[in-house]
């Protein structure tokens, strides 16, 4: 898939987009306050200029509200993370099969037995005064 097509996000723009999920409908200013409460401060200006790259990739929609813009996600959280799901396993996998086997915890090897425990050092006769 390609990236214009939303398909394929950089980190910013899915840390955006990930406190605009969180959020549901939001101005810039409210995604660039969530933004740093999480740690990412950034310069508003970024914000702005991310927002308007989603919007391009058809990943979010925005509606004036007197004299801002509300941006609101087009694609859910779920549907994200099927792409990189699919991505994923394109990559690395065979199948989504191979993947769960993968993830699957294997039994853990029972440890290897010794054949007779280290005897422990004789203690010496304590003296009393």
């Amino acid at each position: 898939m390609r990236s214009r097509s939303g398909g394929e996000l950089p980190q910013l723009e899915l840390e955006c987009l990930a406190a605009l999920w969180a959020l549901e409908r939001a101005p810039v200013a409210q995604v660039h306050a969530r933004l740093a409460e999480r740690g990412r401060p950034l310069a508003y200006t970024t914000v702005l200029t991310v927002m308007e790259r989603l919007l391009r990739k058809r990943v979010v929609e925005r509606e004036r509200h007197g004299r801002a813009y509300v941006y609101r996600p087009l694609v859910s959280r779920a549907e994200m993370r099927e792409r990189a799901l699919g991505r994923l396993v394109a990559n690395y996998f065979d199948s989504r099969q191979e993947l769960e086997r993968y993830l699957r915890p294997q039994p853990a090897a029972a440890p290897a037995r010794s054949a007779a425990p280290a005897p422990e050092p004789e203690a010496e006769p304590a003296f009393l005064d």
